[in-house]
């Protein structure tokens, strides 16, 4: 993320742990939601610049694409 805008360093905190199971008759179906909570320190952009990476990350992110299926990733982003 950091070296698309120029900036020398990027740190940050993702806490991914939150998920939403699907159960039925006792048997799991699926995960229903994930909940992504990033918090990061950019030097030199805004609030709205660095929520913007963050969806641009989490929408091609391999894990995001394997995960697919998942009818609602909900990602928070903010700066620190």
């Amino acid at each position: 993320m950091a070296t698309r805008n120029g900036s020398a360093e990027w740190r940050g905190d993702l806490k991914g742990g939150a998920g939403t199971v699907k159960v039925g008759d006792g048997v799991f179906e699926g995960i229903a939601k994930i909940d992504l909570d990033v918090e990061g320190s950019v030097p030199g952009i805004d609030e709205g610049a660095f929520r913007s990476y963050a969806e641009k990350a989490k929408d091609g992110c391999v894990v995001s694409r394997a995960l697919a299926g998942v009818p609602e990733i909900i990602l928070d982003a903010r700066l620190a």
